[in-house]
């Protein structure tokens, strides 16, 4: 089963976007490409000085095992000491996914959010497919969409709109209404916890 690996970060006081990018480029042609299990890799921006990489791995002990192997490799100590780290790494295996690769993503929207008490992922797959079959499919600049669940924290899932830019992204959630809401995403709705949501928009850096 394929995993996702989100992992935000700050850049230390003085460290440029540019010194980033050779650094982020470095690490992956010299530790992540020879890795294997590494499907993707996106480089966003979260706000000003703030970043995160989004990489897809075939399977979790692919993950584990890179991350294993990333405290030896030079590449990834360049990388990782241009920045901050206030949490670990979060995995998480798709709980439903819609769309493909169209290219690479430009922009993303990225959530945080819970499940009421009594929901199940059972539900919130079969209302994720509904939600964005009817708001998502072949609209312009869609890539993908998917939900996915923590590794570390049953209890924590996350919903990504891939799209070629962040303002596309953000269009395209904002078809969901303010309230009322579009009939296609209110199954979907009903199930988050009230309060629980954390709704961002992104712009990839790399």
């Amino acid at each position: 089963m394929q995993v996702i690996e989100w992992a935000a970060f700050s850049l230390l006081p003085g460290v440029t976007e540019n010194t980033l990018l050779q650094a982020a480029s470095a690490m992956q042609h010299q530790f992540l490409d020879v890795q294997g299990g590494c499907l993707s890799r996106h480089l966003v921006q979260l706000g000003q000085g703030r970043y995160a990489d989004f990489v897809t791995w075939q399977s979790q002990e692919a993950a584990r095992a890179a991350l294993a192997q990333a405290g030896r490799s030079a590449a990834c100590a360049a990388y990782f000491g241009l920045m901050r780290v206030e949490h670990p790494p979060l995995l998480g295996a798709s709980v439903f996914s819609h769309g493909g690769e169209r290219g690479l993503p430009q922009g993303m929207e990225f959530s945080l959010f819970r499940l009421r008490p009594g929901a199940d992922s059972h539900a919130l797959a079969t209302a994720a497919h509904r939600m964005a079959d009817g708001l998502y499919r072949n609209e312009p600049g869609f890539t993908a969409h998917g939900v996915m669940r923590s590794a570390h924290d049953p209890g924590l899932y996350a919903d990504v709109v891939l799209a070629d830019s962040a303002g596309r992204a953000h269009q395209l959630c904002s078809k969901w209404g303010q309230g009322p809401f579009d009939p296609a995403c209110q199954d979907y709705l009903e199930l988050i916890a009230p309060g629980s949501a954390q709704l961002q928009f992104w712009d990839r850096v790399a």
